[in-house]
């Protein structure tokens, strides 16, 4: 009972701001929402296209929006790979008495326990036995905020490159695209106000999985990943145009 109290004492400012920073994100959404909305009205009144404002640049609005949409990937990207990491986690529901006891004060995916047995004489058996994985509960509540993440990430794309492209002047396309940085750095900016060093060390002590360069076959990358890296950042340029182009196609 003591440790789960001081877990909830050492992690309680993190979830607070993670909680802040969900709310905060998905209102200003919401508000980005409505007031494209108003702004698309006062066009259709006024008879001009909203995308395409006199007192603006055609370039420029493209420049914006490409940065911005860009940005926006870029966060989902991260996604991407939270989910990627969490799929390689093994589930792990059932544990031994032993482990039980070993996973009182520790993080289930850092624990290992060392079984030390006595065999012949003064010859001694050294079995490390690793208690690496997560819980389904625990698997849902990672889940849970990988879905609360995307969903403001995609809201945050579909609401911010109609903010920036209805915008009226070269001046108001610079100043809407910064203001839309800003909704989608709530997340990092929470984090990096509440994190504490335990969760760094938390952190720093997950182990690799996935990697390019590795001899140990259980965590080296597989081919599809490899062929990512090549062909990856190809990729990624024509998702960002084509995602550009689809914004600019939802919004105008």
């Amino acid at each position: 009972m003591k440790s789960v109290l001081m877990l909830i004492w050492l992690s309680g400012p993190l979830f607070v701001s993670s909680v802040f920073a969900a709310v905060a994100q998905l209102g200003a959404i919401y508000y980005v929402f409505d007031m494209n909305s108003t702004t698309k009205e006062t066009y259709d009144e006024l008879g001009v296209d909203q995308c395409y404002a006199p007192g603006s640049a055609l370039f420029l609005r493209w420049i914006c929006v490409t940065v911005f949409v860009a940005s926006v990937l870029m966060d989902l990207k991260e996604s991407c790979s939270i989910v990627s990491y969490l799929s390689l986690i093994p589930t792990i529901n059932k544990w031994t008495d032993a482990d039980k006891e070993a996973l009182d004060d520790k993080n289930s995916l850092l624990t290992k326990r060392v079984v030390v047995a006595k065999t012949n004489g003064t010859q001694y058996q050294i079995e490390v036995i690793c208690c690496g994985g997560i819980s389904s509960l625990e698997r849902a509540w990672w889940w849970l905020w990988i879905v609360v993440k995307v969903v403001a990430e995609l809201g945050c794309m579909v609401a911010g490159s109609g903010y920036v492209l209805y915008a009226d002047s070269n001046e108001n396309l610079i100043l809407n695209s910064v203001a839309l940085l800003f909704i989608t750095q709530i997340d990092d900016i929470a984090y990096s106000f509440a994190v504490t060093d335990y969760f760094k060390g938390l952190l720093d002590g997950l182990p690799d999985i996935g990697k390019v360069e590795c001899t140990d076959p259980e965590h080296k990358a597989g081919d599809g990943l490899v062929l990512a890296q090549l062909f990856g950042p190809w990729l990624s340029i024509c998702l960002l145009f084509g995602t550009t182009s689809i914004m600019w196609g939802v919004n105008c």
